[in-house]
C-alpha cells in the first residue's frame, strides 16, 4: 500500500475492490464489476462514535 490504494482482485468474477484513506481519517472501498463499472462506493467518517 506505498501509495495508499490497496486492490484486491477476485478472478471467479473478475471484479476488484479498491481501498483508499479519506481526509477524514475514514477510508473509501470502491466495488468494480468485471466490466469495470464502479458497482459500490463505501466511505466511512473515520471519526469515533459517528455513523459512517
Amino acid at each position: 500500500m506505498a501509495d495508499g490504494c490497496e486492490r484486491v482482485r477476485d478472478e471467479s468474477e473478475q471484479a476488484d475492490l479498491v481501498t483508499f484513506g479519506a481526509e477524514s481519517g475514514g477510508v473509501v472501498w470502491l466495488g468494480r464489476t468485471k466490466t469495470g463499472d464502479v458497482a459500490a462506493i463505501v466511505v466511512t467518517s473515520g471519526l469515533p462514535d459517528a455513523k459512517a
